[in-house]
């Protein structure tokens, strides 16, 4: 069996979100079957133009909501709005009535398999959106609760993370859910958290069935500002080692900050000790925070609460350091546009600077609330585009 996925830290909305889709409801009986298409807006780059709204049937005032229907019947939505001739994807916020219903159904198709697979661990079978409990024997974790919410199942672990399987169709959803448990029960996975003060810093979740990342298991960031890290197996607490070298990781921050001393003295960084590396301010974008977390070196835009180790993890560490050096050149030249929108659901990251994403930043522009963008030296207001960093 596969590895259930690894669930890191950073913020969960910064991830993309995945593209419109068909999803297929598992067969596990007629009452639980069931076939669906999204007519939701689930990419922030859609097909086509956005429409103006339709007008339904007896043509008295437009809706401003997109409906889900089934694969079966794609002329009828869940709510049993007529959806004759009603194109998809036009960016309107789903229809509740219709999400309450695939709500209902996900969650009764994560209920049977659960109580298929599950039974001998004596789950707590839940009603409504509460799909089951598992409490945790050894008492190295808190209670496992299994929910639907929006449009996919979230598995939490009381006071310490939560992790959403959202990004396929409810059948695989579902499956995914259960292999993550499966491993969970089966000491494949370990769960951590980090709190200081007593409030929680943030958790995660690993499998210990994959190699330990560049970066290491655990969040280097958190775990420096913790003053609490606890981890733990389904069956008791986790004592491994993290895949980091100390030492490496400290001299992978001196050499960044050897060559950014060098080249970037005129932006006036604040250089680190240990394993921070320097600190850049922006007047649109906020602090830029530069650290090595293992073997890579790791940035983080906070205003945008925004978090990149990528494409700085390759290599040898004078060819790490030169790629974020690299990347830094093109940030303070404006090559470079971070974004967020809609305080990230509707995703976040960054853009270089040209046609395709002034298009793509158009489009948010259309289809989110708050577009947050900017380059180095200024919020982005190109081409109509308001931009508050």
């Amino acid at each position: 069996m596969a590895p259930g996925p690894s669930f890191r830290a950073t913020d969960r909305a910064a991830r993309p979100v995945p593209p419109a889709r068909r999803a297929r409801g598992p067969p596990l009986g007629a009452d639980v079957e069931s076939v669906y298409a999204s007519r939701v807006v689930s990419t922030p780059t859609p097909t086509g133009p956005k429409h103006e709204p339709q007008l339904p049937r007896d043509g008295l005032e437009p809706e401003e909501c997109e409906h889900l229907v089934r694969d079966d019947d794609p002329d009828t939505a869940l709510c049993g709005v007529d959806q004759v001739g009603v194109p998809w994807n036009q960016g309107f916020p789903i229809c509740q009535a219709c999400l309450d219903v695939f709500q209902t159904e996900l969650a009764d198709l994560a209920r049977v398999e659960i109580a298929r697979r599950f039974a001998d661990r004596h789950p707590v079978i839940g009603e409504s959106t509460d799909v089951a409990t598992f409490a945790c024997p050894s008492r190295s974790l808190g209670d496992v609760v299994v929910w639907v919410e929006g449009e996919g199942v979230i598995v939490g672990v009381v006071d310490m993370w939560h992790g959403h399987f959202d990004e396929d169709t409810p059948e695989e959803m579902v499956a995914k859910c259960a292999d993550f448990l499966d491993d969970l029960f089966h000491d494949k996975i370990v769960i951590w958290v980090a709190r200081q003060g007593g409030r929680a810093l943030g958790g995660g979740s690993f499998s210990l069935d994959v190699p330990a990342p560049p970066s290491g298991r655990i969040d280097r960031r958190m775990s420096r500002k913790a003053d609490e890290l606890r981890a733990a197996t389904w069956s008791a607490p986790w004592v491994g080692e993290d895949g980091v070298d100390e030492e490496a990781e400290i001299a992978l921050a001196e050499l960044g900050r050897i060559e950014i001393a060098r080249r970037f003295a005129d932006q006036r960084p604040e250089i680190g000790e240990g394993a921070r590396v320097a600190t850049f301010t922006s007047p649109s974008i906020g602090d830029v925070v530069i650290e090595a977390q293992g073997a890579c070196l790791v940035m983080e835009v906070v205003r945008m609460r925004f978090f990149l180790t990528f494409p700085f993890e390759k290599g040898t560490p004078d060819e790490i350091v030169a790629e974020c050096a690299g990347f830094l050149d093109e940030l303070f030249h404006d090559k470079i546009v971070f974004y967020r929108a809609d305080d990230g659901r509707r995703g976040a990251g960054f853009l270089y600077r040209d046609a395709d994403a002034l298009e793509r930043l158009r489009r948010l522009s259309q289809e989110t609330v708050d577009l947050r963008a900017g380059t180095w030296s200024t919020p982005w207001d190109n081409d109509g585009i308001l931009a508050n960093g």
